[in-house]
């Protein structure tokens, strides 16, 4: 996005300081206390007041119920899409609080927007697990060659929450930082239209 034009939004939006680009998303977050809960309330207050329609209400929580919380959306006339979440554990420390805003997908050509198929999903994740292709190696290539096509865990999913984004039918990839999830595993939340939601964890196999 222009910098001019998220700088608008955040204006319109009372976003708060402290924030950093995930994708095609921005994304703020905020642990412990109750601090981030009044910032969530003043940026979906700013939403309803600039027009922005509400999208459905997603609660999730731990399978030991020790961590609840909720994500509530908000879609702009421009499509953007802002998503406020919250989670509470059993003190305040425990708490987490954050906001993503995803941008409109920018238009290609004449008025058209790219599409992902799912199956053409399918050939980038295959491509990103197994590598470059057979005729791209040879045995007097530098051994430092597998160091530089490395990825971490980290990077995988940023690159496929990015792919996942274009799939038809997706609102919003969120980061598992961004949404307070409890693992130290690499990994994003996807929400489709109809409430649907998946949680993609991203973690390295052996080495073939």
């Amino acid at each position: 996005m222009d910098p001019k034009e998220f700088k608008k939004l955040a204006a319109q939006l009372k976003l708060p300081a402290g924030g950093s680009f995930y994708g095609k998303s921005w994304v703020w977050n905020k642990r412990h206390g109750h601090a981030g809960a009044k910032t969530l309330e003043r940026v979906r207050e700013a939403a309803r007041a600039a027009g922005w329609h509400p999208s459905p209400t997603t609660d999730n929580s731990t399978p030991d119920g020790s961590v609840v919380g909720r994500g509530r959306g908000f879609v702009s006339p421009e499509g953007h899409v802002l998503t406020t979440s919250s989670s509470y554990g059993a003190t305040a420390y425990d708490n987490s609080f954050s906001i993503n805003l995803k941008f409109v997908e920018s238009p290609v050509g004449e008025g058209k927007t790219v599409k992902l198929t799912q199956a053409k999903l399918r050939q980038i994740i295959s491509e990103a697990i197994w590598g470059a292709r057979p005729n791209e190696f040879s045995d007097d290539e530098d051994d430092n060659d597998d160091e530089e096509m490395g990825m971490t865990e980290e990077q995988f999913a940023e690159e496929l929450a990015e792919v996942t984004e274009e799939i038809d039918g997706v609102r919003n990839v969120r980061s598992y930082p961004s949404v307070g999830m409890m693992t130290n595993n690499a990994g994003f939340v996807v929400s489709m239209n109809d409430g649907t939601t998946f949680q993609i964890t991203i973690v390295e196999g052996r080495r073939l």
